[in-house]
């Protein structure tokens, strides 16, 4: 049976468990793909910025959706006026601290992100220490995450 090493010591792996894991994961993957490729037709389809990223947002099917701007001159993220917010009231504390919250490379989602120059997803976005909003996400209720650069 293969085993792992955890704090010094060596454990069993179950393989069963381990394939269980592993299909859970591509699952995960598939679907990720599958939204991308949605977003990606749907922002060829629309007629503005502003369209193709609210359609992007409203995908997900999550409850908000925001877009951050590379600013080139500081090499930031600064946050936009676009957004997909289904309860408008409920999120509002998080809408104005990101409306203040510049983001530098690797610094919360949007900044890994950008630094990665890939897909982030982040399951626990109010335990990233590197979230400069995480506090305001958890008392509105966000949990996970997603950034496409």
């Amino acid at each position: 049976m293969p085993t792992s090493q955890e704090g010094g010591r060596t454990t069993a792996i179950d393989p069963a468990e381990r394939v269980v894991e592993l299909e859970r994961a591509l699952e995960r993957q598939t679907r990720l793909l599958a939204l991308m490729d949605q977003v990606a037709h749907a922002a060829i389809r629309a007629e503005t910025l502003d369209d193709a990223i609210k359609v992007g947002a409203m995908l997900t099917g999550w409850p908000v959706g925001h877009a951050y701007f590379l600013d080139e001159d500081s090499g930031e993220l600064a946050p936009s006026g676009l957004w997909h917010l289904t309860d408008p009231s409920r999120f509002a504390p998080f809408r104005a601290q990101t409306h203040v919250t510049r983001l530098r490379p690797g610094s919360g989602l949007p900044g890994r992100a950008l630094e990665r120059v890939a897909v982030q997803c982040d399951e626990h976005v109010s335990a990233d220490a590197t979230e400069p909003r995480a506090i305001v996400a958890e008392s509105v209720g966000l949990r996970a995450g997603i950034a496409i650069p």
